[in-house]
């Protein structure tokens, strides 16, 4: 079986490294990540956005002169031709799209039938990519697209576009293998899994203690925005001085997680809000969760058709 393993960004990345796949997929600067062995890397963005602020941020600086000028022991995709990048490979969107997605319509324009290319992320491109090929198990590690979180990031709006591809992947008779870890795709099954009833006066302790909690964390990432932004300007304005050049990192890494911190009160609260606005519709129907559970049980479908054992597709509740 063909078997590619698709690396993101996320906090269960290293799982990877016990995965026994064919070939290893990531995306922009994962390629330096400890232990981590590419055999093709994506950077599904503007590159000469990169050397357009080499002056600016020395992240952009390492990549444009350190690995896209240099050759790579990789394969390396970008979205367009970059003539001073040496092995790149401009990523076969048209083929994609025409492959997968020619059936997919919005409607006409001027009585032509479009096709709408949905893709909302470097995943989207990657997840494509390994269908398009042909592999014939894809597994995912380091992508959680912020599942539980609902906070207004770019990852709200990049998640649909994960699950439509890998709706696409199984659609295709594709095996899909996500990380144990990750949060992605862990949730009840709407209706059929029934739901957890939580009073409103307990809703309502959790929205107050995240209101603090939020409190706090934008404080902190104010503030350490601040001094990272300061840190910037003294690397910049004294280039010769290391002390300030070496600080840069660990003021960004401080800087990254006050942010997550934020996102993720942020969210949680949200989340209670939403919870205390339909606490009332979250009780579950004993009845009607029994009597559905009993006709999953009933069903046997098979997995060409979508028919049961009689031939016949799935009918009414028994």
């Amino acid at each position: 079986m063909k078997s590619v393993a698709l690396v993101g960004m996320g906090d269960t990345w290293s799982l990877v490294l016990d995965a026994d796949v064919d070939e290893t997929w990531s995306i922009n600067y994962f390629y330096e990540m400890p232990g981590i062995e590419l055999d093709r890397v994506f950077d599904i963005h503007n590159l000469h956005w990169y050397r357009d602020n080499v002056g600016k941020i020395p992240l952009h600086k390492h990549h444009w002169f350190k690995h896209l000028l240099e050759e790579k022991p990789f394969r390396f995709y970008a979205p367009l031709e970059y003539p001073e990048v040496p092995g790149l490979e401009v990523y076969p969107i048209r083929e994609v799209a025409a492959d997968l997605l020619s059936g997919f319509w919005r409607g006409t324009v001027d009585n032509h039938v479009l096709i709408n290319k949905f893709f909302t992320s470097s995943f989207d491109y990657v997840m494509a990519l390994a269908i398009h090929e042909g592999f014939e198990r894809i597994e995912l590690y380091g992508w959680s697209m912020g599942w539980f979180n609902s906070s207004e990031t770019e990852y709200r709006y990049q998640l649909p576009g994960l699950a439509f591809w890998t709706g696409i992947a199984l659609g295709r008779g594709i095996t899909v293998l996500v990380d144990n870890e990750v949060d992605i795709f862990k949730s009840r099954m709407y209706c059929y899994g029934g739901y957890d009833m939580v009073t409103r006066q307990t809703l309502e302790t959790f929205a107050r203690a995240w209101e603090l909690k939020l409190q706090e964390c934008s404080a902190t990432f104010h503030t350490t925005k601040g001094t990272f932004k300061t840190y910037m300007e003294l690397a910049e304005a004294n280039p010769d001085i290391t002390e300030y050049q070496n600080n840069i990192k660990a003021k960004k890494t401080e800087l990254n997680e006050a942010f997550k911190n934020l996102m993720h009160a942020e969210g949680a609260l949200g989340m209670v809000d939403h919870l205390i606005k339909n606490v009332d519709l979250e009780e579950t129907d004993v009845e009607i969760e029994s009597n559905m559970l009993g006709v999953i049980g009933k069903l046997d479908f098979d997995s060409r058709g979508g028919k049961d054992k009689h031939g016949q597709r799935g009918k009414s509740w028994q």
